[in-house]
């Protein structure tokens, strides 16, 4: 009786493990669409695959009157987001640690100097939602 508990609570736990790693996202596709955090220029993200490469292309200015369309590739490892850069680490992509799922694939959020490197204010944080 006790290896048929044993066995059982085994497979209770496997399941309860395996069902935790589903709010993992393990790769770049996961952010493929776009996103938005509100209606004002600069607030859309687009994700998605062009020429064999993860881009992501939006506008780095928040004036619609002077617009600065961006187009960046990507990778995304360990649950964060990297963008190309060529003055960061010496594979050229700046990884976004305050990258924090909110409700993965769907909702995320993120400190809003990482992105847009311009801001004075470490401390304003955007929330993205995807839309498609």
């Amino acid at each position: 009786m006790s290896r048929i508990f044993f066995f059982v609570l085994l497979f209770a736990a496997g399941l309860w493990f395996s069902d935790c790693n589903k709010n993992v996202a393990t790769n770049e596709s996961v952010l493929y669409g776009t996103w938005i955090k509100g209606s004002n220029a600069g607030d859309t993200l687009r994700f998605f695959k062009k020429d064999d490469k993860n881009i992501l292309a939006y506008n780095l200015s928040f004036n619609a009157s002077l617009p600065a369309p961006t187009e960046t590739e990507y990778i995304y490892q360990n649950g964060k987001p990297g963008i190309k850069n060529y003055l960061a680490t010496p594979n050229n992509f700046f990884i976004i640690q305050s990258f924090e799922w909110k409700q993965t694939g769907r909702k995320f959020e993120l400190q809003g100097s990482e992105l847009f490197p311009f801001m004075a204010s470490t401390m304003v944080r955007f929330t993205y939602h995807k839309i498609q």
